[in-house]
């Protein structure tokens, strides 16, 4: 039973040091990326809001 406790001490110990710091990593990526991509959705609004005040004022009323 103390080997198998061992192996799971062990296991936990190498999930701590070699795969949550590459997930923390893809975690972090990834909201990085999303930032970005509402950042860049905004400033396309904000360039479609200003199309439109510009191309509102050639509007003639019938």
């Amino acid at each position: 039973m103390d080997g198998f406790l061992q192996q799971v001490a062990d296991a936990a110990a190498e999930y701590e040091t070699e795969y949550r710091p590459h997930y923390e990593r893809l975690r972090q990526d990834l909201a990085e990326a999303e930032v970005k991509k509402k950042e860049e959705q905004l400033e396309q609004l904000r360039r479609d809001m200003g199309d439109v005040a510009v191309d509102s004022s050639h509007v003639h009323a019938n």
